[in-house]
């Protein structure tokens, strides 16, 4: 330690001597000779060592319920080797230097403290606190029997639901290589908005999920817990707002609090979802979780059809939200092959095609055509012909035809005139029709 004196001498705490042992006292009185110290002293002891630097990571095994606990020391301070040791085993990597060091398997739920022992300063030794891994295991798009209970009135103290999932996937980089495309739900629960619940990657990244939405005492369960795993609420980040609504059995895409796509890292490992209650008297449970893992994510767009009848023909408007995990699209028709091989979002016109063609466009990722997005079939729901029904030499006649509440138009390019025959349905008795002679 760094020593100073101040005795019953001339000396004061502004003037203090340098002591000769650990043991030298600081004298503080105002009597005479006064030793009370000056305004804005400031005094500092130093160790005469230098503690170790570590870090702790936790494993978990959900195969046999046990976990492990790695240290990283990343310094060992002045001392010329540490021990690394755990309250339950004991020394576990004995005169050791820079490096990781992994206990033994412990089981799930019981705690032990770690320290990182200086060996040749006690007083520098470093604890790193009580580690544990409570939680339970499950499996990964399974429907839970028995299913979770999420402690009631939790939140406040950190009382949770951890739910842990082992995923392995063939990629290693977030946002790279895979990405986290969804997280499926299911939790039966009396009042929606006493939930909270959080999803911790295995790099210890932690993201909000859903805090208190879908109302009140009356609006119970997200998802169906009747119907596990065909009806659930899924967590996509191009899902409709989290709202305060009130709501029953809550499905359908929804955008979590915090996007997924703000997960970074190596997915592999054990994922924590973590389910909390803040609010007493209501209580419910977890019955299915499933995190959805992509090698890519796929492009969002929709269609809008421009008819075109004088021309026989139809162009096709895609309107292109989110081009997915590539920069661009390309778009392609079964009816002219690759129109447009890089385009980006907005609307992007495509065509034209004969009115009697329905069309088939897939929306192709920029690297990888396992996200391809394949646009439900284009039918223009008209169709112009140059055939005439009873045509007249030098009539022009066009008919349009209405049943079903469907149009469907014949042209015909016949005559001089036009005559417009428009039919609506008629019950009982045949159709009644307009005609408009021009």
């Amino acid at each position: 330690m760094n020593n100073r004196l101040v005795g019953s001498g001339a000396e004061n705490w502004s003037t203090s001597l340098g002591g000769a042992a650990n043991n030298s006292s600081m004298r503080f009185t105002t009597t005479a000779p006064a030793k009370a110290f000056s305004s804005g002293l400031t005094y500092t002891w130093t160790p005469n060592c230098t503690a170790p630097a570590a870090t702790t990571t936790t494993t978990v095994d959900c195969t046999t319920n046990t976990y492990t606990v790695t240290v990283n020391v990343t310094s060992i301070g002045n001392a010329p080797n540490v021990d690394v040791s755990s309250s339950i085993g004991g020394v576990f990597a004995n005169d050791v230097g820079i490096g990781s060091y992994t206990t033994a398997p412990v089981a799930m739920g019981t705690a032990q403290t770690i320290n990182v022992v200086h060996n040749s300063a006690a007083l520098c030794n470093l604890s790193l606190g009580s580690v544990n891994s409570s939680g339970s295991c499950v499996s990964n798009g399974t429907c839970l029997s028995p299913t979770l209970a999420i402690p009631d009135n939790g939140c406040g103290s950190n009382n949770r639901l951890d739910a842990i999932l082992p995923i392995t996937t063939p990629g290693t980089a977030l946002g790279t290589d895979v990405f986290l495309q969804s997280v499926e739900l299911i939790i039966a629960h009396i009042a929606n908005s006493n939930v909270q619940v959080r999803l911790v990657s295995p790099t210890g990244q932690t993201r909000n999920l859903i805090l208190n939405r879908f109302g009140g005492a009356l609006n119970s369960n997200m998802g169906n817990p009747s119907s596990c795993p065909t009806t659930v609420l899924r967590l996509i980040d191009t899902g409709a707002p989290l709202t305060n609504t009130g709501m029953s059995n809550v499905t359908g895409n929804w955008a979590p609090e915090q996007t997924l796509a703000g997960f970074t890292g190596d997915p592999n490992g054990a994922w924590r979802v973590q389910v909390c209650d803040n609010s007493s008297f209501f209580t419910g449970t977890l019955n299915y979780v499933k995190l959805n893992f992509a090698p890519c994510l796929p492009p969002i767009a929709t269609t809008t059809v421009v008819p075109n009848q004088a021309a026989g023909t139809y162009t096709v408007q895609v309107n292109v939200s989110n081009t997915g995990s590539g920069a661009t699209v390309g778009l392609e028709s079964d009816l002219l092959g690759l129109e447009f091989a890089s385009v980006g979002t907005g609307t992007t016109v495509m065509g034209p095609y004969s009115l009697c063609s329905p069309v088939s466009i897939t929306v192709k990722h920029a690297s990888n055509a396992t996200c391809d997005l394949a646009l439900p079939l284009v039918n223009p729901g008209t169709c112009i012909t140059n055939s005439c029904l009873s045509p007249t030499p030098g009539d022009r006649r066009q008919w349009l035809r209405d049943r079903q509440q469907s149009l469907r138009v014949h042209q015909c390019n016949c005559s001089r005139n036009l005559v417009e025959h428009r039919c609506a349905p008629s019950t009982p008795g045949p159709d009644r029709a307009t005609h408009v002679q021009r």
